[in-house]
């Protein structure tokens, strides 16, 4: 019989510097209760508790200016205990270029924000349609 795991498959964390105003701002408009720091330490603290074996962290990016730091920071954390794919944006200029440079150089697979930032308000769904075209390759 093979080994069981507990695997938590959708966490959010952040680099350390940002974590408190990502949390803070994240806290006031779900009004949901954090269960850690934001921060991998604090995660990792949380999985310990928990008994919690592997983690995957989703990150978010909210600007197209964001994806590159935010998945050089989700490449710089991957371990044994945390898998953390990466972020794309539906507002990038070159997205195939940023899947195939980055993400499966670096990340386990992307995360995407295709719900957060500049899209249409008027309920257009081509940051999703973009985004199908990508992975549909």
């Amino acid at each position: 019989m093979r080994p069981k795991h507990l695997i938590d498959f959708h966490v959010h964390c952040y680099p350390d510097h940002v974590a408190g105003k990502a949390l803070a701002a994240l806290t006031e408009r779900y009004r949901v209760r954090p269960h850690s720091d934001g921060t991998v330490a604090g995660l990792q603290e949380q999985m310990a508790r928990t008994g919690v074996e592997i983690s995957v962290i989703l990150p978010v990016a909210t600007k197209a200016a964001q994806v590159q730091s935010i998945n050089d920071w989700a490449a710089s954390i991957q371990s044994e205990e945390i898998t953390a794919f990466g972020a794309l944006h539906p507002a990038l200029t070159d997205p195939e270029a940023e899947v195939e440079e980055h993400l499966l150089a670096q990340c386990r697979g992307p995360a995407e924000s295709i719900f957060v930032g500049d899209l249409d308000p008027n309920g257009s769904l081509s940051g999703l349609r973009r985004s199908a075209k990508i992975w549909s390759r």
